[in-house]
């Protein structure tokens, strides 16, 4: 966890894709694109096909022929190339899609450093202005899993894989951490008459409205106090 890494392949830049995924079924609920300017562009104009363009797609739309964006594919990478390859206990993180914009003159602007999850984001630069933030993972590059390599293994991966508009999927390293280490028989469920989320273990059947309240100090026994009428 000591590795770090300096500006790789050049400056980064994003559309960003915003992937809302239900915690209960894992399907992405809702999805938001932000794109600013001097990102790549939400359409390519083109008189004809001319090859597969990853994240867009060709059509005859509102701006006339050519390549535009296409959020379906973002959610396709996350849902059927990245997630199922992810750990158990912290795939249902909250995700989000990143593109990176590579600048010859201006590196990346980021320092990374290698986690269990992939790159942990440790720090980012005002220039080139990237729209990633200390505390954050990068856990694939492309549909390639960063979680769960070497060091050497992470690097080399990136590195093959950072080009201009390459897809970043991000999560919060606080987040995943906290997955990664609670107890897998305890499932998040959501109470309607309450209007709440609530926990169930699924081996006791104890519910409770908070993780802790499952997790029973060291060397003491369980007990129902903490369950919640759901």
């Amino acid at each position: 966890q000591g590795s770090r890494a300096r500006n790789w392949g050049g400056g980064v830049g994003f559309i960003s894709w915003a992937l809302t995924v239900d915690s209960h079924t894992g399907i992405v609920v809702a999805m938001e694109a932000a794109p600013d300017a001097g990102d790549v562009p939400p359409f390519q104009a083109a008189s004809s096909f001319q090859g597969a363009r990853p994240g867009m797609v060709f059509k005859l739309g509102n701006l006339g022929l050519g390549y535009y964006l296409d959020p379906l594919q973002a959610q396709r990478l996350l849902l059927d190339e990245v997630i199922p390859k992810l750990p158990e206990s912290w795939r249902r993180a909250n995700f989000r899609e990143e593109r990176l914009r590579v600048d010859e003159k201006n590196g990346c602007g980021l320092d990374l450093g290698h986690s269990e999850f992939g790159f942990a984001v440790e720090e980012v630069e005002e220039s080139p202005g990237q729209k990633l933030e200390e505390g954050e993972v990068i856990v694939a590059i492309e549909g390639r899993v960063l979680a769960g390599l070497s060091a050497p293994q992470m690097q080399a991966s990136f590195v093959k894989r950072r080009v201009h508009g390459a897809r970043l999927h991000v999560a919060n390293l606080a987040e995943v951490t906290e997955l990664s280490q609670r107890d897998p028989n305890i499932v998040e469920m959501f109470c309607n008459v309450k209007q709440h989320a609530y926990y169930l273990h699924k081996k006791t059947g104890q519910t409770a409205w908070t993780i802790e309240e499952l997790q029973p100090a060291p060397g003491a026994a369980s007990s129902g106090s903490g369950e919640a009428s759901a």
